[in-house]
């Protein structure tokens, strides 16, 4: 899981399915946060694909999950 400002972005792995994006998005939503899987694939978790490294920047491995998620 990666959070940027209200999003939370929750990787779409073996381990991790949209039955676990909607369970988190029901828990966290009243909370102002917006929850977006992401899939990731060459990895076993999001964090070791992308990691937030400034105000607006993150730094990610193209070849495990699409930039474009990230895009804003």
């Amino acid at each position: 899981m990666l959070v940027l400002d209200d999003g939370v972005y929750l990787g779409l792995t073996e381990r991790t399915n949209a039955e676990g994006v909607a369970q988190l998005t029901t828990l966290i939503a009243p909370h102002g946060y917006q929850v977006r899987g992401v899939a990731v694939s060459g990895c076993l978790h999001l964090r070791l694909a992308v990691t937030r490294c400034g105000p607006r920047t993150v730094v990610l491995n193209a070849e495990w999950v699409r930039a474009a998620e990230f895009s804003g």
